[in-house]
């Protein structure tokens, strides 16, 4: 992830083929759908899993198919009592 560049310079999900050096963005984040990515993506059962700093008011936890692009937010932090969510680091699967 980025935490700027882009479309709207908030930041990209990317992918890198390292067998063949080609380089795909798979989303642009956006004030719509959170920014400034955080941390470092996790994958699961085929889908890629991370958080933004930032959007949707205060952050939010995203998943990504990197089949096809499709990006959901699976969580927003939306605000909080303090006004203060914004993740800052990975996220930890449960096993």
């Amino acid at each position: 992830m980025t935490t700027h560049a882009g479309s709207s310079d908030d930041g990209t999900v990317y992918s890198l083929d390292p067998s063949t050096g080609v380089f795909t963005v798979l989303h642009d984040f956006s004030p719509n759908d959170g920014w400034n990515g955080q941390g470092e993506l996790m994958f699961y059962n085929g889908l890629l899993y991370g958080s933004t700093g930032v959007g949707n008011n205060n952050g939010n936890i995203f998943s990504i198919n990197p089949a096809n692009g499709t990006y959901a937010v699976v969580h927003n932090f939306g605000m909080t009592a303090s006004g203060n969510a914004q993740p800052a680091s990975n996220l930890i699967p449960l096993q």
